[in-house]
């Protein structure tokens, strides 16, 4: 008789986060089963699943619910870190094991979760390097992204980088804008036209923008603004003109500087937007934007991306990817990714486990077997001690296609650090007799 394992799902469907979320826990309905057939793992699995929408208390009150009705001990989910950090009193006090996918603030270090998105160092610093070093004569920097923790430490962490590297990339930090979660989506509109406007107005000659917003809805809101009021000031070359007279030549070469496009006058790069949540009809306002992540879906299709080439076969892993993407009519972005890999370990940790007769419900037991490596698509991963797991990084541009081209890969998988407000890093030891949690209040 097989041994059944019961899996708790901390996803959302609806709410702002929504579709991302749900994409998410699709996925991992398909990999958990495909992982541990992979590693022949000769259990039966249960995912137990509600829509937890955006309200905090659902988080918290849908754990106590999957522990006192399944006994689960092992969660995959959440989405923004204030979900995560909503639920770490009861992972602690129920001795429970999450499984996070998702990019975060790195600014934490808890035994109870482990966690399958690029940190800090791992995505956004090497993201800062090379919008800085790429774009030169921009000096002005902004951030925008929603008013929860992953915002405002990366926001710290952005403002003491550019203090720190003043003599390198010479940047000045501007101005932030935080979105509250709370208010009508007509004050949200207002509050970003306004910060835009004051963009457009206060550095007329160009700014990098970073960009953290979750929620594609609203990222394509906000970058849309950009278009609209950027071409609302200044003047765009029609396609269809013909340079027929010197006249008109002259008057380019003399007002050349209103004709530079939005996305060369004030490029974007964006660290929580995912590739797969783009629509056709919005791509014509991210035409040359960036986006930085841990996977992107060009990987799948071009070898040279590939960072498992000599090292093994795990053609079987990109053929499940790549079918599952063209079933599904979706691309696989570094999230997707990151989820996968949770399922690849967590099977990976349970056949070793079976083979060595241990309790697979023993979530202490399960920790002392983790600290394994996976290889995969983008090579080799492994879970430290810090609970962090090995990412690469990736800038990848949209081209004139309407697709994402890689433009940048770190070509190895960076080890993760715990960082601190003050640009130090922390890790913690095997044993974590200390667990670091963020400054920043539990907020919405």
């Amino acid at each position: 008789m097989k041994k059944k394992v019961y899996i708790g799902c901390l996803y959302s469907q609806t709410g702002i986060v929504g579709e991302e979320s749900y994409k998410n826990y699709l996925l991992l309905k398909e990999s958990i089963q495909y992982a541990i057939t992979k590693y022949k793992v000769n259990i039966e699995l249960e995912l137990i699943y509600k829509d937890l929408g955006d309200n905090l208390d659902n988080y918290y009150n849908w754990v106590l619910y999957c522990v006192k009705k399944y006994n689960i001990k092992y969660f995959f989910g959440c989405w923004r870190s204030n979900e995560r950090k909503k639920i770490i009193p009861l992972l602690i006090k129920y001795n429970l094991r999450l499984f996070y996918p998702n990019q975060y603030e790195g600014f934490e270090c808890i035994n109870n979760i482990y966690y399958f998105g690029p940190t800090i160092n791992q995505q956004l610093i090497p993201g800062l390097k090379y919008m800085f070093s790429q774009f030169l004569d921009k000096k002005d920097v902004y951030v925008i992204g929603n008013d929860y923790i992953y915002v405002h430490i990366s926001d710290k962490i952005i403002k003491n980088f550019i203090k720190n590297n003043e003599s390198t990339y010479h940047k000045k930090y501007v101005k932030s804008l935080y979105i509250p979660f709370n208010i009508s989506q007509e004050k949200i509109k207002q509050k970003i036209i306004n910060f835009v406007q004051y963009m457009l107005d206060k550095s007329s000659n160009g700014a990098i923008i970073i960009n953290l917003i979750n929620g594609m809805k609203l990222n394509v809101f906000f970058q849309k603004i950009i278009y609209d009021l950027y071409y609302k000031k200044y003047k765009k070359l029609n396609n269809n003109y013909h340079f027929q007279t010197n006249k008109f030549l002259n008057y380019i070469k003399s007002n050349k500087s209103i004709f530079i496009d939005s996305y060369e006058k004030y490029p974007v790069i964006s660290l929580s937007t995912l590739e797969d949540l783009y629509q056709k009809k919005d791509l014509k306002y991210l035409y040359n934007d960036f986006i930085c992540q841990n996977f992107t879906d060009e990987i799948l299709e071009n070898s040279n991306f590939q960072l498992y080439n000599g090292l093994g076969n795990v053609d079987e892993d990109t053929y499940f990817l790549i079918t599952y993407r063209n079933k599904n009519n979706i691309k696989i972005s570094g999230t997707l990714y990151s989820t996968f890999l949770s399922t690849l370990f967590f099977a990976k940790t349970l056949s070793i486990m079976l083979k060595k007769d241990l309790n697979i419900h023993n979530v202490n037991q399960y920790n002392q077997e983790k600290n394994i490596e996976v290889l995969s698509i983008n090579g080799y991963h492994a879970l430290n001690n810090n609970n962090n797991i090995t990412n690469n990084f990736v800038i990848a541009k949209l081209n004139e296609k309407n697709i994402f081209k890689v433009i940048y890969q770190s070509y190895k998988n960076i080890s993760p650090k715990v960082y601190l407000i003050e640009n130090q890093t922390v890790d913690c030891d095997v044993t974590f007799k200390e667990q670091i949690v963020s400054i920043i209040p539990n907020k919405l």
